[in-house]
């Protein structure tokens, strides 16, 4: 078959109103046109989904090739544990996932494949879990710090015309009713969507049958960077203790502050000081200082 134009298409990564915007421009014709799709659909953009419907309805209708993109060759390396599938994660995959589960929990009401918030775990662990609030519901308004993905928002105007959300997060181990005042609401609006995953740090309200958190900080889990906080044991050497902790911070280098106990106040070090947060560093710090010397949160 002879075809007026052979149309190639590559390297969309989830850009669907620049891909579509491109589309509509070429006036593509489904009788006398050949439209080639190079690959690498996924990843890096905001709309992976409604890329793949729209790239799989043109295929049953119109003259398409779809072919397969290092992209796409680098998620299923990922999930059939091909050579360079951890690399797929660090290439934008991670959108991908998250916008992949999302759409499977839609369809099924579950997350089959994985969960959001696998990748969060080392984080999550520093951090107090749902499930806990539940037994500290005898202190009023205590402080937390949770961490977790939004499973459902709603927006309320006040009286006053102000816009506060209402919303739900989980983790592994429950949910809670989260709410967030017009001034968190207003810092942070651009997170306060669903399925967005974040460390939020507010007081627990017991007043109700159900506790709830009233949000006072929030953070993008992504963006989060958990503090350490270090308590020198009385009986150590302090000098011999503080020549093994440099050398420690030194193999550890990274984004993490460090708070150091001293006199009975918290003392922040300067940032070369800082640490890269890993199970590694958690584990060496705990066998140097003792297991209740090392706070993360």
């Amino acid at each position: 078959m002879t075809y007026r134009r052979i149309l190639a298409v590559g390297d969309i990564h989830g850009h669907f109103e620049k891909f579509r915007s491109a589309y509509e421009k070429a006036k593509v014709d489904a009788a006398d046109d050949l439209l080639v799709f190079l690959g690498d659909y996924i990843d890096r953009g905001p709309s992976v989904r409604r890329t793949l419907e729209f790239v799989m309805k043109l295929a049953e209708e119109k003259n398409v090739v779809l072919l397969l993109g290092n992209h796409e060759q680098m998620m299923l390396d990922y999930f059939f544990g091909g050579a360079t599938g951890e690399g797929w994660l660090m290439n934008g995959g991670r959108e991908t996932m998250a916008e992949l589960l999302a759409w499977e929990k839609e369809a099924t009401g579950f997350y089959i494949t994985g969960h959001p918030l696998d990748d969060f775990s080392e984080t999550l662990s520093s951090l107090l879990s749902i499930g806990e609030i539940t037994h500290i519901v005898g202190k009023e308004r205590l402080l937390v710090r949770i961490g977790g993905i939004l499973t459902s928002t709603k927006r309320f105007t006040t009286k006053k015309g102000d816009t506060m959300l209402f919303a739900e997060i989980e983790d592994f181990s429950g949910k809670i009713e989260l709410t967030v005042f017009p001034r968190v609401f207003y810092a942070h609006v651009s997170d306060l969507e669903t399925d967005m995953i974040l460390v939020v740090e507010g007081h627990v309200d017991t007043t109700g049958e159900e506790p709830k958190l009233l949000a006072d900080e929030i953070w993008r889990m992504s963006e989060y960077r958990a503090s350490f906080y270090l308590v020198p044991p009385a009986d150590a050497d302090r000098r011999t203790l503080w020549t093994a902790m440099q050398e420690l911070f030194a193999a550890h280098r990274g984004e993490h502050p460090v708070f150091v106990q001293s006199e009975g106040r918290w003392r922040k070090l300067e940032q070369h000081y800082w640490i890269d947060g890993s199970a590694a560093v958690r584990q060496e710090l705990r066998a140097l200082m003792g297991e209740s010397a090392v706070k993360v949160r």
